[in-house]
């Protein structure tokens, strides 16, 4: 039952986020994914002249960051990202940044689009769906701590009983290596599993019909696959001091390609 109330909620927000607005420049069967990422495995670093404190990626999330460059690319696992989010507070978001940086300054992207208000980055994302700006493209979202991560999909319309297996209710705050892949439809044709009533409770009794077209969302959860020693026989050693904020020239930059 806590399932089924949690999925009419998720699927009460993507009528009121999507299915409600109108949606501008999209033909019937735009696809686009956004890729929910948790943040590099980190430790916690006194910044100093500062009266806060940061989280910053350690070797192996530094390691993890740069991996992800390997996932991406027209001949890689992912398509090569449209957009990229970090989301956390302002003095905690530093290994939500510092893990998508490398992907940021290889895939040459302008900037990291940065977001402290869950409500904000989800309009935001909500806003280059609707006009059609994730057909046929990824948006990736690092967040500062992993249970960010269920919030986040859950107010984009992502839950449990969604089509394809879901969006589970929470994340595991010690994994750093599960990715949640949002996949948007705008279609008429849903999954049969879109096709049910949120149990039999009056106060549980939204029906989800796929009559029209409108927009869905199919969630999965993935591995990213980092094996830290065969990276590490891959790249060679890191230098010492190196930080996110380094384009990897000093790598073995052949397995990027």
């Amino acid at each position: 039952m806590v399932e089924k109330k949690y999925s009419k909620e998720a699927s009460e927000k993507i009528e009121k986020l999507l299915n409600s607005r109108p949606t501008l420049n999209t033909n019937q069967g735009c696809q686009g994914t956004v890729l929910i990422l948790p943040h590099c495995e980190s430790v916690f670093k006194t910044v100093l002249g500062q009266s806060q404190s940061k989280d910053r990626c350690n070797l192996l999330g530094l390691q993890r960051s740069y991996y992800l460059i390997t996932q991406f690319g027209a001949s890689k696992r992912w398509p090569s990202p449209k957009k990229l989010y970090a989301f956390g507070s302002t003095f905690r978001r530093t290994r939500a940044i510092e893990t998508v940086t490398p992907l940021q300054q290889y895939s040459k992207l302008p900037s990291i689009e940065e977001f402290s208000r869950r409500t904000m980055l989800v309009n935001d994302i909500a806003s280059l769906i609707t006009n059609g700006d994730i057909c046929s493209s990824v948006f990736v979202v690092s967040t500062s701590f992993n249970s960010d991560i269920p919030e986040i999909a859950s107010d984009l319309g992502c839950s449990p009983l969604n089509a394809g297996a879901g969006c589970p209710m929470t994340y595991d705050q010690l994994d750093h290596d599960s990715v949640w892949e949002l996949r948007f439809v705008y279609d008429v044709y849903g999954d049969e599993g879109l096709n049910y009533t949120f149990g039999d409770d009056s106060n549980v009794d939204l029906t989800v019909e796929a009559q029209k077209v409108q927009w869905r969302v199919f969630g999965n959860v993935v591995k990213m696959r980092f094996d830290p020693l065969a990276f590490l026989k891959q790249v060679g050693a890191f230098k010492p001091g190196t930080n996110s904020s380094e384009v990897p020239l000093w790598m073995n930059i052949s397995i990027y390609e």
